[in-house]
């Protein structure tokens, strides 16, 4: 563009310059002619008249015959006969048409009638100037013609990137360089988008499919066309993480998670469009956008081997749970999911690890409810409870550690439940309070039958404890009943829900230790707060967090806050355990720092509480491994 509005001016100026020129030429030719005609007229006045004997005649004959503007006439200086009446034009003042000469006594002055020569110097002027203007116009448009198909080639060529074909070196070399920069920076653009849609979509500990990503995914299926085909929709619940956060710590809760989603995404990777998506902290979801029961058997088959041996490396009494359901596009969502929940609520009072599908519409929330309602009135009436310790490893023959008891629940047909599971479902339906004291009615008869005096049950109590009168007057009553037994009982609490109420504790500890029993706290050293409870409250026993001792390692600062908090608890008479322990560098470490006592899996696992309490620490050395 830049280019032919240069050409038209270039053309433009060509054409004044030329103009120029053709005037300058055309003045000069046209002044010749004057001069020329002025000297033929001069010629002929000399020549062909006798201006002695001048008269009028005379001068009247002259000026039609020689074609003369003017004559003037002297004699002796008289003037003797005179035209010039007329005014003069611009011609006249351009061009030299007058002249004169003396012929004896005659004085002649004349101008020669420059009509003829006026209108051909016009015409030829405003022909050479159209001519010259129309043939600068018809160059600038060839100069525009050609100047735009060069411009269009130009941009051909940028567009299909054939920059070879660029009649500028310079420019070639640098849009090329500049176009592998452009793609460079596009990719690495296009890859930066599709990382960020990927961390998006993608939960970070298990690499699965978020629940954001499940939601868009479950309701394309139900925006399908009608078909016969159904899709199915299986939740698979990690039954048993709140019990490894809490006594393993939150890093092998994780490993937990992440390593029951690698199996899940094996089981399923056989089946095309089938996703694993991490819906809750303990949830996973699949969906098969077309199945059958044979698939949901074919899926709970390639489990089934797995979880096994995932459940003996982590020592566990089971891995998880699994509903099933099928659905078409003409379903609601809710009612699936609510069939999905409703067949995850069965499979967790049936076999270890079991699975159960459901697949008619019910008031799925009440079923449920109903079916978990039923189970924990059966464990309550059936006193379906079994019982499990775990010892804690003195590292001070002055100090006298406990045993840890722990809680199994068994259905009518002796499976395990999950203890978190049928805890959440007592509270549900107000049957903790009763589940609670049949669970210390039974540690109490336990204690008394296995008559071993130099042992300590520790017993674990909910948040129940806490915020329930009821249940505090019983236990009232029930330590002051079994006062000769008090003193080796010891109640074990989670520093998180003394936190959040503060007054209940203080409440709860003077009960238990005006009965003479002991006071611990679990999971202790979250904040500041911590040494608030700690002064206050002034428990017997402080269980640090399984996630401060597991962080030694990457945090000296973890380290400085156990040997203060060892320092002040000593002083005020309290024993420090250190849960959690795990691996050999764990307990060396917990050790250095002069701990009264070591719990965790490196120590002992939790073995059935039988006829009697064995203190033969055993290294479980498949779970070392496992955490490490």
């Amino acid at each position: 563009m830049f280019k032919s509005v240069g050409a038209m001016t270039k053309c433009i100026i060509v054409a004044v310059i030329l103009c120029i020129i053709g005037v300058g030429i055309l003045f000069y030719t046209t002044s010749r002619e004057c001069e020329s005609q002025l000297t033929r007229t001069k010629n002929v006045l000399m020549n062909n008249y006798d201006w002695s004997n001048f008269t009028v005649d005379t001068g009247n004959n002259a000026v039609p015959t020689l074609e003369l503007a003017k004559l003037d006439i002297s004699i002796s200086n008289t003037p003797v006969f005179s035209t010039s009446t007329e005014s003069s034009s611009l011609f006249d003042y351009l061009f030299n048409t007058s002249d004169e000469l003396r012929i004896g006594p005659a004085d002649i002055k004349f101008a020669i009638d420059a009509t003829e020569i006026y209108n051909s110097f016009v015409i030829k002027l405003i022909s050479m100037i159209v001519l010259i203007v129309v043939a600068a116009l018809i160059t600038a448009q060839l100069f525009l013609i050609a100047n735009y198909k060069y411009s269009i080639d130009i941009k051909n060529s940028i567009l299909s990137k054939r920059y070879e074909d660029l009649p500028f070196e310079d420019l070639s070399r640098e849009l090329s360089r500049n176009d592998t920069k452009n793609e460079k920076e596009i990719s690495d653009a296009k890859k930066k988008i599709e990382h960020l849609a990927s961390i998006a979509s993608l939960d970070p500990m298990t690499n699965l499919y978020n629940r954001s990503t499940f939601n868009t995914a479950f309701e394309g299926l139900l925006k399908r066309p009608t078909s016969k085909d159904k899709s199915i929709l299986g939740i698979f619940r990690a039954s048993e993480i709140t019990f490894i956060n809490n006594e393993r710590g939150y890093q092998m809760g994780d490993k937990y998670i992440h390593d029951l989603a690698e199996i899940i995404k094996d089981a399923i990777k056989r089946f095309p469009g089938t996703n694993a998506y991490r819906i809750s902290g303990s949830d996973i979801a699949i969906l098969v956008p077309k199945g059958d029961q044979k698939v949901i058997e074919a899926i709970h088959s390639g489990l089934k081997l797995q979880l096994s041996e995932f459940q003996k490396n982590f020592d566990l009494s089971n891995t998880c749970y699994s509903g099933f359901t099928f659905f078409s596009p003409k379903d609601k969502k809710e009612d699936i999911m609510s069939r999905a929940d409703l067949a995850l609520a069965m499979a967790q009072t049936s076999v270890s690890n079991g699975y159960a599908i459901q697949t008619e519409n019910t008031e799925s929330y009440f079923q449920g409810e109903m079916h978990w309602q039923k189970t924990v009135k059966d464990i309550i009436s059936n006193h379906a409870i079994t019982l499990f310790y775990q010892p804690i490893k003195s590292m001070n023959i002055s100090i006298k550690p406990y045993v840890e008891i722990y809680t199994h629940f068994n259905t009518e047909s002796g499976e395990h439940l999950s203890t978190e599971t049928v805890f959440a479902a007592a509270q549900r339906h107000e049957l903790l309070v009763k589940l609670e004291e049949i669970i210390i009615d039974s540690i109490l008869n336990k204690y008394r039958q296995l008559e071993q005096p130099d042992i300590r049950f520790g017993i674990n109590l909910s948040s129940n404890a806490l915020l329930s009168t009821t249940f505090l007057l019983w236990l009232e009553r029930t330590l002051i009943r079994n006062s000769d037994i008090s003193e080796g009982l010891v109640f074990e609490i989670d520093e998180a829900l003394l936190e959040n109420n503060y007054q209940a504790a203080e409440r709860l500890f003077s009960i238990i230790h005006r009965s003479g029993a002991s006071t611990s706290i679990s999971h202790f050293g979250r904040g500041l707060e911590s040494f608030r409870l700690f002064r206050e409250l002034k428990p017997n026993y402080i269980k640090i967090d399984p996630n401060i001792c597991q962080s030694f390692e990457k945090d000296n600062t973890s380290q400085q806050f156990v040997r203060m908090l060892i320092e002040v608890s000593h002083r005020q008479g309290s024993v420090i355990i250190a849960e959690g322990i795990e691996t050999i560098a764990q307990r060396q470490q917990v050790e250095a720092l002069y701990v009264d006592a070591i719990q965790g899996y490196m120590i002992a696992k939790p073995q059935p509480l039988e006829d009697k309490v064995e203190l033969n620490f055993i290294t479980i050395k498949n779970s070392a491994e496992y955490s490490a």
